[in-house]
């Protein structure tokens, strides 16, 4: 038996995975998986056409207060926002029985709890995506709130829509218009 190297390459080493989910409203995706690493958690999802993508939620640190917040105020406000993504799926794959009887914990404990009990729920049921472009209007992307998700209804259309400043500033290739000026004219 002989060997190409060419063709193994082309079968064995091309990159099978690599191609995101582009721009736009994705109905029928899968959340793959969510894994937790020692400062994020990732939510991995699928698309029908086997394109993946990814939202990375960073463990809350408190480094960026806002003005006239407290270091405690923005670790609390940064793991909230972390947080509702979470219970954003709990609401999609869980009941609410189970989403009410979740103990209150601190932030590790309640991730760690959150994805033993959506782990082996994932596969039961699809979801509608929407991505947006990042700030260089380059790459797909999730926007920082849970309005990307929603539950897949077979037979209906997604009613995942873009806020006002999303059409402004990340649906377009190459990044927000710059502001014109006046001056610009002249």
């Amino acid at each position: 038996m002989t060997f190409q190297a060419s063709i193994i390459f082309d079968e064995e080493l091309t990159p099978k995975q690599g191609l995101k989910i582009p721009f736009g409203i994705h109905a029928a995706c899968e959340v793959v998986s969510l894994e937790k690493g020692d400062d994020f958690v990732d939510i991995n999802f699928r698309d029908s056409e086997n394109k993946t993508h990814n939202k990375r939620l960073w463990s809350p640190k408190g480094n960026y207060p806002k003005d006239g917040e407290t270091t405690a105020q923005a670790l609390e406000r940064e793991a909230k926002r972390s947080l509702s993504h979470i219970v954003k799926l709990m609401s999609i794959f869980l009941t609410e029985n189970d989403i009410k009887a979740m103990p209150a914990l601190d932030y590790d404990p309640f991730i760690d709890k959150a994805i033993s009990m959506l782990s082996n729920k994932l596969s039961t049921k699809k979801v509608n995506l929407k991505l947006i472009y990042d700030s260089d209007g380059v790459y797909s992307t999730f926007g920082n709130f849970p309005d990307y998700i929603e539950e897949y209804v077979e037979g209906q259309e997604p009613t995942l829509q873009y806020s006002k400043w999303e059409l402004e500033n990340r649906c377009t290739p190459g990044g927000p218009k710059p502001a014109t000026s006046p001056l610009d004219e002249l």
